[in-house]
């Protein structure tokens, strides 16, 4: 694996806790809006929705609260 891939799965794995979070409401939320309930046509559009919703997640909630973390325990 090149180290764009590497790069990915790592961005992945910070933000698994917002992905664990966000993807069932989505893909409820998709399957509801009427989108293909068949697996393919499915993941082909939840997959890059949920990974964008939960780095977004990451990036505003997440993050700043994980900064606040390391401050009470000095």
């Amino acid at each position: 694996m090149n180290k764009i891939g590497i790069l990915l799965f790592a961005l992945l794995g910070i933000a698994s806790y917002s992905l664990y979070l966000w993807h069932f409401p989505i893909l409820e939320l998709l399957t509801n809006e009427g989108a293909s309930p068949e697996l393919v046509p499915l993941a082909a559009l939840a997959v890059p929705v949920v990974i964008a919703v939960a780095a977004v997640s990451y990036k505003l909630i997440e993050e700043p609260f994980l900064r606040l973390r390391g401050r009470w325990a000095s």
